[in-house]
């Protein structure tokens, strides 16, 4: 009875340790290729990596299938198959190195690890391959080390930087050549020098694309000649005139920001617009020198998304920025709708944000996010045409009341819009052209690449036209009111307070009293007497930016009926017929003396004209002489 009892203890104690011990590793199929007279053998942290252990050889099943039950119970461990040898280890399909195999323990008492076997790293020559190509390099740049070790790595050796049986062999010209298997109709491949941190790079050192060749039946082992540019590990941090230009262009426009905010209307819609604008570019253009820096790209890879913001962001900043500049109307804007496709585009990028570094990374090395990037910047280009149309439709509306020949707001604003017309310009003809070049069969990757920069030069000059505006004429940024902004609103201002017009002012007809002195009703003005007296009594051509709309309104016409009652009372156009109480008021500060202690400059200012040029030619147009020759007609 005792005896009984013992063995039943001994049993319940010993259980638990043969359930656990029961994991079983099948390798269900390995390579067509693997000798039969080899024997598969289980390596890895449990016999310290010995790679012919016979305590863990495999036993061979029907159907090519080999099965290793463990003994023991087995916690977490790493492992890998081997054929007796570390030479003879597993790989993968093009019989590169692989990682280790790994078992997580999942408290199951019994349990089966199914395994696949892709391939062995020493019987690269018995993978099948189509044909093959003798890949030759003609030339390499100077800081190339002269005891370097050049590799071919590609996708035919599964990315392998130093595998030694795709070292490079000079031939009796002193050229790099390798010979490169074929084992599909695309073979992309690059050079290095024994790691992926010693990889060739483009000029500047930046990462470049795989290499690509595309097989063609029949080719009867053609020679690929290739040009090796730099090393990314050799090229250095040098900045180009590329990234100089931007760079310059940034801090112009976050300098403009200051200079903006630094007026006396820093406050107003229009500044606040035009400034998130400059801030937009200035941002966009470091990110653009970041990406092109190495060492930034590989610590900050996603850095290179940053620029995609001004596809949805520039053209609905711009035309905000045009509304903005026209006097408040009531109406209310729903700023909101206009960046909905931006929000939508976030949503979009997510997944791409969300990788990691290295994925991303690689992905943008080897091309793999190219059709995503394309895809966006397509339509961010359809999007900012939409914005470009009713751009241009809104300055061609707010031309018709303003004087586009003398305006240097309406020159501003018009000269930045042709220079975002020529960027989206370029933008489409990189699609012109990558779609040419698709349908001839042709890869003109690098012809694309240079036409996205030259987007981003155009870009770049439009924040120099900026800065140039503002050295030159900074009363356009000053003053957020349109149809014309004046150049010193404030004296214009005054102006209207002091001066004090002769009754020599030139018209056409007189204007009737309201009122005689019996008291009698003068009867109905009409539009050319209601205009007259508006011009006289509330002087509205002082405001140098003063358009047909406004002077309808303070008329009570439509715009349409007071542009005919000037054109047939006065036989003049809008702005000679503002600009002749224009001269009038000045001849009149000159005939009282004002010109003795202010500038004549100024004093056309005053007189409600908007720049020096404006008022020379008005002047020049109404009196047949210039400013000067009346000064000394009258001082003399």
């Amino acid at each position: 009875m005792y005896k009984g009892s013992f063995w039943c203890l001994f049993m319940i104690l010993l259980l638990p340790n043969l359930l656990q011990a029961q994991l079983t590793v099948i390798v269900e199929q390995s390579p067509s290729y693997t000798p039969a007279e080899d024997t598969l053998y289980l390596v890895g942290s449990f016999n310290n990596w010995d790679p012919k252990d016979d305590n863990f050889r495999f036993s061979s099943l029907d159907g090519g299938q080999w099965q290793y039950d463990f003994l023991t119970p087995m916690p977490d461990f790493e492992y890998k198959i081997t054929r007796g040898s570390w030479k003879k280890v597993e790989g993968g399909s093009l019989a590169e190195p692989i990682g280790n195999r790994s078992y997580v323990y999942n408290d199951q008492l019994r349990d089966t690890v199914r395994i696949n076997i892709a391939g062995w790293e020493d019987l690269k020559e018995a993978l099948p391959y189509r044909d093959t190509i003798l890949v030759r390099i003609t030339s390499l740049p100077e800081n190339t080390p002269p005891d370097a070790t050049l590799y071919i790595v590609g996708s035919f050796n599964g990315w392998s930087p130093a595998d030694p049986d795709f070292r490079m062999e000079r031939d009796s010209n002193g050229f790099f050549q390798a010979m490169v298997p074929i084992r599909n109709q695309l073979t992309e491949y690059k050079i290095s020098r024994g790691s992926w941190t010693t990889v060739e790079s483009r000029t500047n050192g930046l990462a470049r694309p795989n290499r690509r060749y595309e097989y063609q039946d029949g080719s009867n082992q053609p020679i690929v000649r290739i040009e090796v540019a730099n090393w990314e590990d050799l090229a250095g941090n040098r900045i180009s005139w590329y990234e100089i230009f931007l760079l310059l262009a940034a801090i112009q426009g976050l300098l403009l920001v200051v200079a903006i905010n630094s007026f006396k209307e820093a406050g107003s819609t229009t500044s606040r617009l035009l400034s998130l604008l400059l801030i937009l570019l200035s941002i966009t253009f470091l990110a653009r020198i970041g990406a092109f820096d190495r060492e930034i790209f590989q610590q900050y890879p996603k850095i290179l998304l940053v620029p995609d913001l001004i596809y949805f962001t520039y053209g609905p900043i711009f035309w905000l920025y045009l509304r903005s500049l026209q006097p408040k109307s009531g109406r209310q804007w729903h700023w909101g709708v206009h960046f909905i496709p931006f929000i939508i585009a976030i949503g979009i990028y997510l997944p791409v944000i969300g990788m990691s570094n290295f994925d991303f990374t690689t992905q943008v090395v080897n091309l793999e996010l190219r059709s995503f990037f394309i895809g966006s910047a397509m339509a961010g280009l359809v999007f900012s045409g939409f914005y470009w149309v009713l751009s241009h439709n809104f300055l061609k509306r707010l031309q018709l009341g303003t004087d586009d020949e003398s305006s240097p707001v309406m020159g501003f604003l018009w000269t930045v819009f042709y220079i975002h017309s020529l960027c989206l310009l370029v933008w489409m003809s990189t699609y012109l052209i990558g779609f040419i070049g698709i349908a001839l069969n042709q890869h003109w990757i690098g012809i694309t690449d240079r036409m996205t920069d030259a987007t981003w030069l155009v870009l770049a000059v439009g924040a120099y036209t900026m800065g140039y505006y503002a050295m030159r004429q900074p009363q356009v940024f000053r003053s957020p009111k349109l149809p014309i902004m004046a150049v010193n609103p404030i004296l214009a201002e005054e102006a209207v307070g002091r001066l004090e017009l002769s009754h020599d002012i030139e018209h056409s007809t007189k204007i009737s009293s309201s009122a005689n002195n019996s008291g009698a009703v003068a009867p109905p003005l009409s539009d050319l007497e209601k205009l007259e007296q508006v011009m006289q009594e509330a002087r509205p051509y002082l405001n140098p930016g003063l358009s047909l709309s406004e002077l309808a309104a303070q008329v009570q016409l439509p715009s349409h009926q007071l542009s005919k009652v000037i054109n047939d009372g006065f036989e003049k156009n809008f702005f000679d017929y503002v600009n002749g109480y224009r001269i009038e008021a000045f001849k009149q500060r000159i005939r009282s003396g004002d010109h003795q202690e202010r500038t004549i400059l100024s004093l056309a200012l005053e007189a409600g004209f908007n720049s020096k040029t404006a008022f020379n030619r008005a002047f020049k147009k109404h009196t047949g002489q210039t400013p000067r020759e009346f000064l000394r007609e009258q001082q003399e």
